[in-house]
């Protein structure tokens, strides 16, 4: 169970806790496992003994903590025939975080869940559910489940199916039959052996690798809490122009975030820092100009999971002939790694203060 066990650093902000960006928690968590008391990242230092953030321009402090929560659980929603059915992956971690945190209640979309109560409730019909955590076990890869494709969106697959599935695919199995269901492994396809009806199945990439940020009012960008990340994320692979949480509207086209409290508009965008490979792309000169980290990591996903083609909106990645496909104008073009020996790029900050990855050849001599 220890390997299914997450730590997520938070600093308590105005409208309270949020999420530290992912390369200060990866050097708070370094600093504190070698033992060290204190670490500077950028123009924050944190004191890990008396659990503190400083802002070394405004000298601004505030407190943080450590939140370890457990990511082999998942969870479920009573339907209206009394079946337990799963929550998505990204929405049992979000109550799992919360639940760590010491918070009541959890809200994703129309629907606030009631740690205390076990219940689900969506604020535009007023309808209640029944909610559970449930184990998903070793063989259940945290709480990612496999999905197939419904008739309108991907929708995850029982915790056990996927279980069985996942097992098949570490000892190399090519297919399963479960129930009257004949999973095809090397196809990703699930077909009823009754109807013989046909549909896709995948394993969802791995999205809290990205972290997503906000520009704040002084033009410096500020991460979005985890939880909203993994969200925006999955969106993102799903092929949503659009994803809207609590009042905010992200708009994942124009890449900004609407408050309807507030009224105001401000610009968002993936932290490259978190992807751990970019991808480039050949353009019309000859030159390899970077993808951006999102399309890179999801890329990177698909290339792990063995997966030898990846569709993002009309571009159509063929990563076994490395060449990305527009299907509207049949253009095509060359893609490559951009630091394929050793997974880091390095970037640079440019004169709007965005910071920009720099090409393969370039962090590679770095």
């Amino acid at each position: 169970w220890l390997a299914m066990k997450q730590v997520l650093w938070q600093y308590e902000g105005d409208d309270g806790w949020e999420s530290i960006s992912a390369c200060h928690s990866d050097a708070l968590q370094n600093t504190m496992t070698a033992g060290g008391d204190c670490v500077t990242v950028g123009r924050y230092s944190y004191d890990i003994q008396h659990m503190t953030q400083t802002d070394l321009d405004t000298k601004k402090g505030l407190n943080i903590r450590r939140v370890l929560f457990d990511d082999g659980f998942l969870w479920e929603y009573e339907d209206d025939n009394g079946q337990w059915e799963p929550m998505s992956g990204s929405i049992s971690r979000l109550i799992n975080i919360s639940e760590a945190s010491g918070e009541s209640t959890a809200q994703y979309r129309q629907y606030i869940y009631d740690l205390s109560r076990n219940t689900q409730t969506n604020t535009e019909t007023k309808k209640e559910r029944n909610i559970r955590q449930v184990s998903v076990g070793p063989t259940g890869y945290g709480c990612t489940l496999w999905e197939f494709r419904g008739d309108r969106s991907w929708q995850p697959m029982a915790a056990n199916a996927s279980a069985a599935i996942q097992d098949a695919v570490r000892n190399g199995k090519e297919s399963l039959t479960i129930g009257k269901y004949l999973f095809d492994l090397k196809a990703k396809t699930q077909t009823n052996t009754v109807t013989k009806a046909t549909r896709e199945i995948r394993f969802p990439d791995d999205n809290w690798g990205i972290l997503w940020e906000i520009e704040g009012d002084a033009g410096s960008w500020q991460p979005i809490a985890a939880t909203a990340s993994a969200i925006i994320q999955d969106a993102v692979r799903l092929g949503e122009e659009s994803v809207t949480l609590g009042d905010d509207v992200f708009d994942l086209t124009a890449m900004t975030r609407t408050s309807a409290a507030a009224g105001q508009q401000r610009r968002i965008r993936p932290t490259p820092a978190h992807c751990a490979l970019f991808w480039d792309y050949m353009d019309d000169g000859g030159s390899w100009q970077p993808m951006s980290a999102s399309a890179s990591a999801i890329l990177q996903g698909a290339l792990r999971q063995g997966k030898a083609t990846v569709t993002l909106g009309q571009l159509a990645f063929d990563l076994t002939a490395g060449t990305q496909t527009n299907t509207a104008t049949k253009k095509q073009r060359r893609i490559r790694h951009a630091a394929p020996d050793r997974g880091v790029v390095w970037l640079y900050e440019d004169d709007d203060g965005e910071w920009e990855p720099m090409p393969g050849p370039a962090s590679d001599e770095i």
